[in-house]
């Protein structure tokens, strides 16, 4: 052995410690120091200036390995023998036997075995560093998340990262999916609107973009594929020929796909003579209790997501955009962005739970779906399917493709299926579309339209909105539109856009429509003849309540079952409330809706003011409160507001109270 002794200067290290199996003194100002000798290593140091009597000393820079001989204490230069003078507490901590003196230096070194220029993870203790924390091997802590450059050399990896499309990945993203370990139980929880984030392996996408030429199959349970961002972490089809989807989750529950964007490889602009392509950017093949958030999807020839037997789900943030172009509404060549799929020529799962096609019990959460084509089909049956505040709007396009005139919502299959706010803006376009919004004809019962925004404008003369027809409602029972917002006012047809056609009955379709325009029109000029008899809600053109035959057909002391007819009758709802504490100046509101304020007039009087105003001021209120007082109705009452008298049950003493209910029917 070679033992060299080498004077340096204080504060400096060594230019090299333990090559091969030589030792190396280090002399300073501050003392010796000396570590044993390996094959290969290098060191770490962190140094403390001990107060009176310490014992304890706890490292922040470096973990050691207790028992393995690779810590080396000094105090003021001098070796410290362990088990003599201190004890190796933890992987962080030294305990003296006796305490310091005040001002000595406690120096800690520790060494890392090093084979050919590498230090093993095996090699490297990890902590969390919290309480309670245990530490494992740093190999331990990077298994948690696989990722798909562990697959790949060092030139795939660059193309990804330079998105240069020139290295064909799709081999190393499958042999990252075999690597993950194969799981058979299946976490999920329901926490109200969402399902949580499920445990399991994660396969790691560093942003990059991703060239495939085949489709990307998940078999497995639990697996998490997650990138950097939609638009930082793209898989992009750039095969020869096409392909039904670009990644596809087979007979797999209780999986997810997140902050990744999927590229079928059409052109922005395509002119439909492309042979290329992927039909779908994702395709859920029996996936129960599956999570997305933050998923882009674009340029595909059909759709954006392809829904078989998808149940307990929910996507949040969905984009899909650039679909749809090679749909046809008249054969099975179909397609939308979400697509709930029937055809068997999809279809590849096969157990006891995929024998059918029903999706079931899926939320969408602010989803922005912007396809040339069509925006939502059930072919197949899907129950209690929710859409929240979901977004449209489409691009204008020089030339015409048949797409742009299929229906946008085609849900005649469904039940139970809800939208819940949501906006939808067609854009103008040089050539007649003559599209349908809502196709829910003979649709089943409990689909519902809620506070949706249709804008259909188009300023430009000579030019033709791509909708024309709002809602086809032939035949559906229970039907509700609850706000329904249609917006024409800018349109150059010189007929009015029809809201509600159908040829057959309606049921028992209810709700508010508010259309505008450039003016008011007649009931008459928005629904065809069935539709308009069948209707029971309220329609709106420029504030003005228009009649429709039976509009009040069924009051609320009538029986919620017809047997005559076997429909669900009509139900009332009120159209504002408040319950207020009238003792304070002013009152307070402890709960209210449709209620912008309530005011003290006097001892028991109040005023009641709507936050949006009734169509007249022939309605009807019920006023409360607890103990023997009453309410009756004063002056001011009209559109806007109305006054509540508190008295005794005599009549003849207003008085406060601190529980004051008041509902208002029309």
């Amino acid at each position: 052995d070679i033992f060299t002794i080498e004077r340096g200067q204080e504060g400096t290290s060594a230019l090299y410690w333990n090559m091969g199996d030589n030792v190396q003194l280090r002399i300073t100002a501050a003392g010796m120091n000396y570590i044993a000798g390996s094959t290969a290593s290098t060191t770490l140091e962190q140094s403390f200036t001990a107060t009176q009597g310490q014992t304890v000393f706890t490292l922040t820079n470096f973990d050691y390995a207790p028992g393995t001989n690779n810590l080396a204490v000094f105090v003021n230069g001098s070796k410290q023998v362990s088990g003599t003078n201190y004890t190796e507490t933890n992987v962080n901590t030294v305990t003296f036997t006796t305490g310091l003196n005040v001002g000595d230096v406690v120096e800690f070194l520790s060494n890392l075995s090093v084979a050919a220029g590498t230090i093993y993870a095996t090699d490297i203790n990890y902590n969390e560093g919290a309480t309670g924390a245990v530490t494992r091997t740093l190999e331990s802590k990077l298994q948690e998340i696989v990722s798909v450059f562990d697959f790949m050399s060092p030139a795939q990896i660059a193309d990804v990262q330079a998105g240069t499309m020139t290295q064909d990945v799709t081999t190393a993203i499958n042999n990252a999916i075999a690597a993950l370990p194969q799981t058979t139980d299946v976490y999920f929880n329901w926490d109200g609107n969402q399902y949580s984030g499920h445990p399991g392996p994660v396969l790691y996408f560093p942003a990059g973009t991703y060239k495939v030429t085949s489709s990307i199959v998940i078999q497995k349970n639990n697996v998490v594929l997650r990138g950097d961002g939609w638009n930082n972490s793209i898989l992009k089809f750039s095969g020869t020929g096409t392909i039904q989807g670009v990644v596809r989750f087979l007979n797999a529950l209780s999986c997810e796909m997140s902050d990744m964007g999927i590229d079928g490889g059409l052109p922005y602009n395509p002119t439909l003579t492309e042979t290329y392509g992927a039909d779908a950017g994702l395709i859920c093949d029996l996936t129960p209790f599956f999570t997305s958030r933050n998923l882009w999807i674009a340029n595909t020839r059909l759709s954006g997501v392809v829904a078989i037997h998808l149940w307990e789900s929910f996507f949040e943030n969905l984009q899909v955009r650039n679909t749809g172009y090679f749909t046809n509404e008249s054969t099975p060549v179909k397609g939308a962005a979400l697509y709930f799929c029937a055809d068997p020529a999809i279809k590849q799962s096969s157990n006891a739970l995929g024998s059918g096609y029903e999706s079931d019990n899926t939320v969408f959460v602010k989803a922005k779906l912007v396809p040339v084509g069509a925006v939502v089909l059930c072919e197949a049956p899907t129950q209690n399917i929710t859409l929240i505040e979901p977004i449209t709007e489409n691009r204008d396009f020089a030339t015409y493709f048949a797409a742009l005139s299929y229906t946008k919502y085609t849900i005649t299959s469904a039940n139970n299926f809800k939208i819940q706010g949501g906006y939808f803006y067609g854009h103008e376009h040089s050539y007649a579309c003559n599209s349908t919004l809502f196709n829910i004809n003979s649709g089943l019962p409990g689909i519902e339209i809620n506070n949706f925004y249709c804008l259909t404008a188009n300023p430009t003369v000579g030019y033709y909105p791509e909708v024309t027809k709002i809602i086809n409602a032939g035949g559906v029972n229970s039907f509700g539109i609850h706000g329904l917002v249609i917006d024409d006012t800018n349109s150059a047809l010189t007929t009015p856009i029809t809201v509600l056609y159908g040829s057959g009955y309606v049921g028992t379709m209810d709700g508010d429509i508010f259309y505008s325009a450039n003016s008011t029109v007649a009931a008459s000029s928005l629904f065809t003849t069935n539709s308009l008899n069948n209707y029971r809600g309220t329609v709106t053109s420029n504030n003005t309540v228009l009649n429709t035959a039976n509009q009040t057909r069924y009051d609320c002391s009538a029986p919620q079952y017809d047997n005559s007819t076997g429909l669900l009758m009509q139900s009332f709802r009120p159209r504002a409330w408040v319950y207020f504490d009238g003792t304070t100046s002013p009152p307070t509101i402890l709960g209210s809706g449709n209620v912008s304020g309530v005011a003290k007039n006097a001892t028991g009087v109040y005023t009641v003011t709507f936050a949006q105003g009734m169509p007249d001021a022939n309605y009807a209120t019920v006023a409360s409160s607890t103990a023997t007082h009453s309410g009756e109705l004063a002056s001011p009452f009209n559109q806007g507001q109305f006054t509540v008298q508190i008295q005794n049950a005599a009549g003849a003493t207003a008085y406060d109270n601190a529980h004051i209910s008041v509902m208002v029917m029309r």
